[in-house]
């Protein structure tokens, strides 16, 4: 239903409380018997005269499930109404954020403009979305404004969408920001209200944010929450360069801007977040299918001499740990079974086990493999690819030949040991990891560290406990368990 006041001083005729309480009883008598959307326009009308002043009511009949109008009834106004489409009606911004839509004037206020290009908007699209309050300029007077979410990592948020076109490159997409107590974004997701920030103000900003702030020479800002189902899912924000400070009609404008900002955010994260576990699914597929059409696929390892019970008591011993796991052995001894039996007896045996064998990928490849790489990356690069260190999250990566890793490379594989996080290749989001690593190799390590050719922390980091597999010719005693194994 809509109408339009005269003013809202004019809404609510002076009286006592029982008039309204009478008036309330009777619509909802009279609806009950209603059948037709005519009759039920004609009883609102008739009882909320006496109580409001309007010229103007109608009831608006949506289809099921559906924005298409179906129902047009008029109960105060020309009964005759044109063709019209949800979105050209202010109702359409109420029946969308759930929430009434007061306008003091409305055929003077650009804001019910602006309000119904948002509701054109396709909720996807936060970059567009963002344009809406930016491109009122008499109205908010905006120099740049931003969508902020909060980050992977707890304590911080990023800079999700940017308008700043004079912008001097202090504030720009992906920048994250820790919460701090004076950060006007964390008041804003502590109290689910909007908050005014001047640099004039020495409480108003963080000693991060405040430098941020000056450096780009804005002065004045206006923070709305993001609101959805009860939670604040971001922030957005709207500063200017002058010292002029936000209305309330800019924040109550502003306010309704976030409710349909706040939809497309929910919708965006939600598809980002499907995408992401589609590609990792497929990913997943393809290593599955590699595993299932290997030949070193055994279910347990053979053999009951005292060098190999020795060297299942130390996997024994290790697996149920988060320790790093170093397997020294002959090509041939059977490392990746002893880092299968590893996973399989730790906590993380439900999660996947991710193998790479470092000397059969070219090096410059090997990077991409190990962290991933975004589209365009480099030549070839067509599509985003999940790295295996990213596929491993909460499971366990398997890296044979961990020496043949060139040194441009190890530190990289050591920032991952250390800090859990890396960078796809062409990006400069951060990402993190809660992978454990198990390496192998056949050659010593040690005299690689001697002779320059391997870092000495990353070895000191991989070789936190080592395990030596035998070679079949220590443990002569096997050989007939594994020829009646194999036959």
């Amino acid at each position: 239903m809509w109408g339009f006041a005269r003013s809202v001083e004019d809404i609510l005729i002076t009286g006592t409380e029982s008039p309204r309480y009478d008036a309330i009883i009777r619509i909802s008598e009279a609806l009950s018997a209603c059948h037709e959307p005519e009759e039920l326009a004609r009883i609102l009308a008739n009882q909320l005269g006496p109580l409001v002043h309007f010229d103007y009511l109608y009831v608006v009949i949506l289809k099921e499930n559906s924005n298409e109008i179906e129902w047009v009834a008029c109960g105060r106004g020309p009964s005759s109404t044109p063709n019209l489409r949800l979105e050209d009606l202010p109702m359409g911004h109420a029946h969308r954020s759930q929430e009434p839509l007061y306008i003091a004037d409305w055929k003077a206020d650009e804001r019910l403009g602006r309000l119904k290009e948002l509701n054109s908007k396709e909720c996807g699209n936060i970059g567009s979305l963002l344009s809406v309050p930016l491109t009122t300029p008499h109205r908010l007077e905006c120099d740049a404004g931003g969508i902020s979410l909060p980050d992977r990592e707890p304590g911080k948020y990023r800079v999700y969408a940017l308008d700043f076109p004079d912008g001097r490159g202090f504030v720009r997409e992906d920048l994250v920001m820790t919460m701090t107590e004076n950060d006007p974004a964390k008041r804003v997701f502590d109290t689910k209200k909007p908050v005014i920030a001047h640099t004039a103000d020495p409480s108003a900003f963080a000693p991060e944010g405040r430098k941020i702030v000056e450096a780009e020479g804005l002065h004045s800002s206006c923070l709305i929450p993001l609101m959805n189902r009860g939670r604040a899912v971001g922030v957005l924000w709207i500063s200017r360069k002058t010292e002029y400070s936000f209305t309330p009609e800019d924040v109550e404008f502003l306010s309704q801007v976030s409710g349909q900002i706040a939809i497309a955010v929910e919708n965006a994260l939600a598809y980002q977040e499907i995408s992401e576990l589609k590609d990792k699914l497929a990913q997943e597929k393809v290593y599955l299918e590699d595993e299932i059409r290997s030949e070193m696929n055994f279910d347990e390892i053979v053999g009951k001499s005292a060098a190999l019970r020795r060297v299942l008591k130390e996997v024994q011993t290790v697996a149920s740990t988060e320790s790093t796991v170093l397997i020294y052995g002959e090509t041939g001894t059977g490392k990746e079974l002893i880092a299968r039996a590893l996973h399989n007896l730790s906590p993380r045996r439900s999660a996947a086990f991710v193998r790479l064998n470092c000397a059969a990928i070219p090096t410059g490849l090997l990077e991409s493999e190990l962290f991933g790489h975004e589209k365009g990356a480099f030549t070839g690069a067509i599509a985003q690819r999940i790295g295996r260190f990213e596929l491993a999250n909460h499971g366990t990566i398997f890296l044979d030949e961990i020496g043949e890793v060139p040194l441009e490379l190890q530190p990289k594989l050591l920032r991952v040991l250390q800090e859990r996080e890396f960078e796809r290749l062409g990006s400069a989001r951060t990402l993190r990891t809660d992978a454990r690593l198990i390496a192998a190799t056949n050659r010593d390590l040690a005299a690689m560290v001697e002779e320059g050719k391997f870092r000495s922390d990353l070895y000191y980091r991989l070789n936190v406990f080592p395990i030596r597999v035998p070679p079949l010719r220590d443990r002569p005693e096997d050989i007939p368990l594994l020829v009646r194994h194999f036959t």
